[in-house]
């Protein structure tokens, strides 16, 4: 968090842009700073997707915190959540569900 707010509101000057009340005391002072890396621009494309396979594989080796089943990288959770909607669907409330389904019926519109 410390360099989001280094890079987005301290390097990007987002302070001297700042309107009150607008965004309050906090996002008031929100800035951003967009950065852009090509993988390939240093190294074959190759190479870098292996070296980032094996630091996650490290990661992953680690022995997780008291409390914890395992040591979790960015994407993973995401990753078993799109697979489980793969292959059971995204579930919705069913109040939802049915005011959903109510209105397709009102409209033509077929409901599986």
């Amino acid at each position: 968090m410390l360099a989001a707010e280094l890079l987005g509101r301290v390097f990007t000057g987002s302070d001297a842009f700042a309107q009150a009340p607008h965004g309050g005391p906090i996002f008031g002072h929100t800035g951003t700073l967009m950065i852009a890396f090509g993988a390939d621009l240093f190294q074959p494309l190759t190479e870098y997707t292996g070296r980032a396979d094996e630091l996650t594989q490290r990661m992953r080796a680690v022995p997780p915190a008291p409390g914890f089943a395992e040591v979790l990288v960015p994407g993973d959770l995401e990753a078993r959540t799109r697979e489980k909607r793969l292959r059971e669907g995204i579930p919705i409330a069913d109040d939802l569900w049915g005011r959903l389904s109510g209105l397709a019926l009102s409209l033509g519109v077929e409901v599986r």
